[in-house]
């Protein structure tokens, strides 16, 4: 009998110690897996819009910029270039990437009619640049090595390591910052611009300063355009001064005339072109606005495209031009003919 109960006892200690065992074997299954989900593959398309050409013309210079920092902690990661057939994943905001790696801007960009603003100070100083406010001129001073940069708000005009040109919109405070369009810092920093809707972000592959003036233009051409540009619309209006630089420089790019600015300033086989030109006097020096006018024009500002001839209003009546061609209009004190 003793050793039946003996039997018993180690059978109900059996039994009590698998029941907590099965139950917590049972409940398993209610508890949240500890494996990772599978990432998961975006299937956007990318919207690559077409390189501005204006930005493509730009020339790199030899001393490179260093690669700017990535913000964040060591383990972030470089965003892979965008294929045809994948996109990076989508960002909260705004953003701006250089050469593969994202610009730490102190200011989030903004868009207004289709153009994308960035902070000057902010852009300027991530790409190592040293950013001024004078505050007299309502106007800001950026330097950097290799770089020189003055803007005034609500100007259209920039001037960058001597070189002076129009952009299309003007500097001008937004949500409290002096913003500019992107597409005008990447002119100045010689970078190709790529806008991908589809994650919000604009993609710029360069970061050297423009070419200087004395590199980009030809002093030559300058000081001659900048001659004949006060002989013949000295005291006019900045926008009649350009015009008679336009009628140079498209004469240069046509066929029917010769293919120099000097050739073209001094052609004589029809006949003296420009009256100036006939008299020792054409040899002066200009005043700078005079300056600021061709480098206008030799930056691409057209107020007479396809111009190519002028004639003063009070000689319209009788010259050539206004018999055997199309009258542009009047810009200053000329009249323009295509």
């Amino acid at each position: 009998m003793v050793k039946y109960k003996r039997y018993y006892a180690a059978a109900l200690c059996a039994l009590l110690f698998l029941f907590p065992v099965t139950a917590l074997a049972e409940g398993a299954g209610d508890l949240p897996d500890a494996s990772l989900p599978a990432a998961e593959t975006s299937t956007q398309s990318t919207g690559l819009s077409e390189t501005d050409p204006t930005v493509s013309d730009a020339l790199s210079q030899d001393n490179a910029l260093s690669e700017p920092e990535v913000a964040g902690d060591d383990t972030t990661t470089v965003p892979a270039e965008p294929s045809e057939t994948e996109t990076p994943a989508i960002p909260a905001g705004l953003r701006v990437v250089l050469n593969w790696q994202e610009l730490p801007l102190s200011a989030s960009p903004v868009i207004r009619d289709d153009t994308m603003f960035v902070s000057i100070r902010a852009f300027c100083e991530a790409m190592g640049c040293s950013v001024s406010w004078i505050s007299d001129e309502n106007a800001i001073y950026v330097t950097r090595s290799d770089l020189t940069m003055y803007l005034v708000l609500g100007s259209k005009s920039i001037w960058a390591n001597g070189r002076n040109w129009y952009m299309d919109v003007p500097c001008a405070m937004i949500d409290g910052n002096a913003m500019i369009p992107i597409r005008t810092l990447a002119k100045v920093f010689s970078c190709t611009v790529s806008w991908y809707p589809d994650n919000q972000t604009v993609y710029l592959q360069g970061g050297d300063a423009l070419e200087t003036a004395a590199e980009y233009y030809d002093a030559d051409d300058l000081l001659c355009i900048a001659r004949l540009i006060y002989k013949e619309a000295g005291g006019q209006s900045l926008n009649g001064m350009v015009a008679v630089a336009n009628v140079v420089l498209n004469r240069v790019e046509s066929s029917q005339f010769p293919n120099t600015v000097s050739e073209v300033v001094f052609d004589r086989r029809n006949g003296v072109q420009f009256t100036p030109t006939a008299s020792s006097s054409f040899y002066c020096t200009p005043p700078t606005i005079c300056f600021t006018a061709a480098k206008l024009a030799m930056e691409g500002y057209e107020t007479a495209p396809d111009c190519l001839y002028f004639v003063s209003l009070r000689s319209n009546a009788s010259c050539w031009a206004s018999r055997h061609r199309t009258c542009f209009g009047v810009i200053g004190g000329q009249v323009f003919y295509l």
